[in-house]
C-alpha cells in the first residue's frame, strides 16, 4: 500500500515546485531599425573637455617668446632653442660669414677705397661708402641678427639678386633706422662723450631674426 503511494508523491511535489519558480523576464523587443551597434553607441552630446594637469606645458602653437627660435613641433608653432643650439647656430653663422668676407677681401684688394657702388653692383643705399666698409656692415648685419649671408642674398654668391623676401626688408629696416637717428634721436641732448644717441640693429635684434619682446630679468 506504501509502495504504490510513493510515485504519485513525487509527481505531486515535483508538479509544486515548477508552479512557485519565478519566471525569466522576456528579452525586450527591438525597435524598428535598431541592430546590434546600436547597443554599443555613446550618448549624445559634446565630448568632456580635457584639463591638462598643473604644471603641464601649453599646447604648441603661436604666442611662445620672441627671439632664437628654429623649425617647430610637429602640432605647428616654433621651437625655441636651448642657449648651447643658440650657440652652436651663432658660431656657423660667422664661420661662414668669416669666409665669404675673405673671399670678397680679396676681390677687391687694392681697391678697397673705391666707392662700393662703382665695385659692386645693385647697391642701393650705400653706394658712396667704400668698398671695405660695406662688407664690415653686411658683416655686421649678420652679427647683429645671428645670421649668415644666405639669410638675405641668394646662395652662390648671387649678391646683386633681389629676389629673396629678406633682403626687401632688410633694406627697410636699414631706412627706418636712418630715419629714427636723423629725425628723432638727433633732437635729445647729446650724452656725456658730446653724441647724439643713437639705434642700429642690435639695439632690437640681439642676435635673433625676429626683435625681442619679452622684459628680461
Amino acid at each position: 500500500m506504501r509502495r504504490s503511494l510513493i510515485p504519485w508523491l513525487l509527481l505531486v511535489a515535483s508538479v509544486s515546485c515548477s508552479s512557485n519558480a519565478t519566471p525569466a523576464p522576456a528579452a525586450p523587443t527591438p525597435q524598428p531599425g535598431a541592430g546590434v551597434a546600436a547597443a554599443a553607441r555613446p550618448p549624445a552630446g559634446p565630448p568632456p573637455a580635457t584639463t591638462p594637469p598643473p604644471g603641464a606645458p601649453p599646447a604648441a602653437g603661436r604666442g611662445g617668446p620672441p627671439g632664437g627660435f628654429q623649425g617647430g613641433p610637429p602640432g605647428g608653432g616654433r621651437q625655441q632653442l636651448t642657449p648651447e643650439q643658440r650657440a652652436a647656430r651663432r658660431d656657423t653663422a660667422t664661420a661662414q660669414r668669416a669666409a665669404v668676407v675673405a673671399e670678397l677681401s680679396q676681390r677687391i684688394a687694392g681697391y678697397e677705397t673705391r666707392r662700393s657702388g662703382d665695385e659692386f653692383t645693385n647697391v642701393q643705399l650705400m653706394p658712396d661708402t667704400t668698398a671695405a666698409q660695406l662688407l664690415k656692415t653686411m658683416d655686421y648685419y649678420g652679427r647683429s641678427l645671428g645670421v649668415g649671408c644666405n639669410y638675405c642674398h641668394v646662395a652662390g654668391g648671387k649678391w646683386d639678386e633681389d629676389t629673396k623676401e629678406e633682403k626687401q626688408t632688410a633694406r627697410v629696416m636699414i631706412k627706418l633706422v636712418n630715419l629714427i637717428n636723423a629725425q628723432g634721436l638727433s633732437q635729445l641732448p647729446k650724452n656725456r662723450n658730446g653724441q647724439t644717441p643713437v639705434i642700429n640693429c642690435v639695439t632690437c635684434h640681439r642676435g635673433n631674426t625676429r626683435p625681442g619682446t619679452a622684459l628680461l630679468p
